[in-house]
């Protein structure tokens, strides 16, 4: 097999890599400016706001609960509806089986954003158990965020 043949213009810029320029390069000129006593740093607007650890740990477990429970019944139906299907001669249509099973892994999704938006962001409530009144609370939050950006 021959060997590819390049110009010289191309062998020139094949050969220089990605490594930085080294010879003659200057380094860039940084410029820091030091707040004076009258420029006191601003916190950004903009800037995310930190979560509390209580609310950090609230919002897992609810997503564990209302998105792990979902998940683990519909792993829990691929035996019975094997069982069903194979032993009990049970003549299930294919349909009628991903549906369910579509429909329950869909809910372990919901369970996730359920599981943030019914925690109470608060770290000094704890919230309801289901969690209705703090999903009222913080869709109106999430919803003027979004809008935002």
């Amino acid at each position: 097999m021959a060997a590819l043949q390049l110009p010289e213009a191309m062998m020139v810029l094949a050969s220089k890599g990605f490594k930085p320029k080294t010879e003659g390069a200057k380094p860039p000129k940084v410029q820091r400016r030091e707040p004076g006593p009258a420029q006191a740093p601003q916190p950004d607007a903009g800037a995310p706001r930190e979560v509390s650890e209580a609310v950090n740990a609230r919002i897992l477990s609810r997503i564990l609960t209302f998105s792990g429970v979902p998940v683990a019944l519909a792993l829990c139906l691929f035996p019975l509806f094997y069982y069903l299907k194979v032993v009990q001669k049970v003549d299930l249509p294919m349909g009628l089986v991903y549906t369910v099973q579509s429909l329950v892994f869909g809910a372990g999704l919901v369970g996730i954003t359920w599981g943030i938006l019914s925690a109470s962001w608060d770290p000094q409530r704890k919230g309801s158990a289901f969690g209705l009144d703090e999903v009222k609370q913080n869709f109106p939050v999430l919803w003027d965020e979004l809008r935002k950006k």
